[in-house]
């Protein structure tokens, strides 16, 4: 949950360009529609030679796809045995979440939802305790794709996990990545009040963690991925 830095991404595409290197961008988790844009690298302009997508391109079934130029992808075939190969129902709904995303505009509308959840948050950990508001030390993200960086002095993965599983006791699922970000990616169709409540409850789960409401051993069977 790190976003690149302006001209990442394009000092990237000119570095693949004089070593004749194709440039592969995967957004199997932020793209189509969830930062803002259709694609995450239109941020910077730049297309890169292939794509990697799956999760969001089959609105909950299984499928993934990569899109590149003839010259690399027309080859002898060597994936048409896997279990999911061509499923022709799971390409339906990936043509039809195509087809939702680009005429519902969801990109536009994670973008939007994504400006005003920071906000929201930012709002939120303003109110709270010295003591809660010290272990989050940034908010960062691109639409409906956005971390919040905890730090309980010396970033250790417990206080995340404690945090996770005090929102899931809450009602709100919310995971961790990194050891100590937690990755807030709520579907692209969530209403905004469903969104707000969502985000209210991992802040108090922070609070939670933070004062002390969550022992060690509750979380002892639930480390990990």
């Amino acid at each position: 949950m790190i976003v690149p830095p302006d001209g990442f991404l394009s000092g990237l595409r000119s570095l693949c360009d004089d070593s004749g290197i194709p440039m592969i961008c995967d957004e199997v988790k932020v793209g189509l529609g969830r930062p803002g844009t259709i694609h995450a690298y239109q941020y910077e302009g730049i297309h890169p030679d292939m794509v990697t997508f799956g999760k969001t391109l089959g609105g909950g079934l299984p499928i993934s796809a990569i899109v590149g130029p003839s010259s690399i992808l027309d080859c002898a075939t060597g994936a048409s045995l896997l279990t999911m190969g061509g499923n022709p129902i799971c390409c339906a709904a990936a043509i039809e979440f195509l087809r939702i995303l680009i005429d519902d505009r969801l990109d536009e509308r994670a973008d939007r939802l994504g400006r005003l959840s920071r906000g929201h948050l930012r709002e939120a950990i303003d109110v709270l305790p010295e003591e809660s508001r010290r272990h989050i030390t940034d908010i960062r993200g691109r639409g409906l794709a956005i971390g919040v960086e905890l730090d309980d002095g010396n970033r250790s993965e417990q206080f995340a996990e404690k945090v996770c599983y005090q929102a899931d006791r809450l009602g709100a699922v919310v995971y961790y990545v990194g050891g100590h970000v937690l990755e807030i990616t709520p579907a692209l169709t969530i209403d905004e009040h469903t969104l707000y409540n969502g985000l209210d409850l991992v802040v108090r789960a922070i609070d939670d963690v933070a004062a002390g409401q969550v022992p060690d051993d509750a979380v002892a069977g639930f480390g990990g991925w």
